[in-house]
């Protein structure tokens, strides 16, 4: 794959452009234009990365590989409008983790190499994410391999690591990153209302959960899966379980919820030879005497 470093251009200057555009400018890649419909978001980047603010247009028009780091939803009106340009030889990616590169297909077909390049990583605060993308895991998804080797290029100049996304599986590597991230905020919101029902305000049930989660996250980096895994699931204890059932009868979403949890458990208890029948039993038996909730 082809190591040239290609100039680059960004359309939109959102949290995203922001952070992957100063580090690229810091690793020696030329930033030819920034555009955005937001000009003062233009402006206080093209001034971080010494490139010019341009129209959409001009800026789509002035470099090899051209950035769309736009909303989800204007992905493929823009790519849209961009179509009657020369790509000849240039690309057009998108930074979205849920769209596909069948989303840039006007651009595609009028002669532009495309692809995704989605980092795998929360940009809450523009400094702190250049601080600390910088190691994070990038999904790819191009089929050309001038544009692919760019794109590993631009991965390896920040240390990142590759996600290499096989055609029409973008949607399962999303739906991965959507379970660990946006889901864990689930569960730790089901626990803080728990022990709301026991008078625990709001401090004091952080207190006793920000721990156990940072703990819990100490414990996958360093041990990994399944060995993480601890409670009374891990140890087959049965009597616990079954208590923890008892408490959410009068709840049966989050019993159901507890239940479906613990089945997805069931594979690391597998790989660990930790025996989970009687497990699947009494979970059977609480969900025949659960109580109608129609």
């Amino acid at each position: 794959m082809s190591q040239q470093r290609p100039t680059l251009a960004f359309i939109g200057a959102g949290k995203v452009a922001q952070t992957v555009a100063r580090l690229w400018a810091q690793q020696g890649y030329a930033i030819n234009a920034i555009a955005s419909r937001t000009p003062a978001h233009a402006q206080a980047l093209a001034e971080q990365v010494q490139a010019p603010v341009t129209s959409i247009e001009e800026a789509a028009s002035s470099a090899e590989l051209v950035c769309l780091a736009v909303a989800d939803d204007a992905i493929q009106p823009v790519a849209a409008s961009l179509a009657e340009l020369d790509w000849q030889g240039r690309a057009l990616i998108h930074f979205s983790g849920a769209h596909s590169i069948g989303t840039l297909q006007n651009v595609a077909q009028a002669g532009a190499m495309v692809g995704g390049l989605h980092p795998a990583f929360p940009f809450a605060d523009v400094e702190q994410s250049i601080e600390n993308l910088p190691g994070a895991a990038f999904a790819i998804e191009a089929r050309d391999e001038t544009l692919r080797g760019w794109l590993y290029s631009l991965v390896a100049s920040i240390e990142g690591h590759i996600i290499d996304i096989p055609p029409g599986q973008k949607a399962i590597y999303h739906a991965a990153l959507c379970i660990a991230s946006n889901y864990t905020v689930t569960l730790y919101s089901i626990a803080q209302d728990l022990l709301a029902q026991i008078g625990a305000d709001t401090h004091t049930s952080q207190a006793a959960l920000h721990p156990l989660l940072m703990a819990t996250l100490h414990n996958i980096v360093q041990t990994g899966i399944p060995d993480a895994l601890t409670g009374p699931l891990s140890r087959a204890d049965t009597h616990t379980i079954e208590a923890h059932l008892k408490a959410l009868e009068e709840q049966p979403q989050l019993a159901d919820t507890y239940r479906n949890l613990a089945r997805l458990s069931y594979p690391m208890l597998a790989a660990r030879h930790v025996p989970f029948h009687e497990i699947e039993s009494l979970l059977q038996r609480t969900e025949q005497n659960a109580p109608d909730d129609t």
